[in-house]
């Protein structure tokens, strides 16, 4: 019954991609499947580098939160 209810509960933490270009702070929760994916010994801030958003901005900060996820966004995505 306990690991029931743990597998129900969301995550404890994470990363949220934030976009920091004057006029937008979108964000949205990031998959760490991506950055997992560039290969080991990647820098969380060369796969920042990586991020892009709709409005245009290449600023993109990766932050950690903690408690219940943000909601997704696609305005942030992955430019490989």
């Amino acid at each position: 019954m306990e690991q029931a209810a743990k597998a129900a509960a969301p995550e404890a933490g994470g990363l949220v991609a934030r976009c920091i270009s004057v006029g937008c702070g979108a964000s949205s929760a990031v998959d760490l499947a991506d950055w997992l994916d560039l290969g080991p010994g990647v820098p969380l801030r060369a796969f920042e580098a990586r991020l892009r958003c709709a409005c245009g901005g290449r600023r993109i900060r990766l932050e950690p939160w903690a408690g219940e996820p943000p909601p997704a966004n696609p305005s942030i995505y992955r430019f490989r």
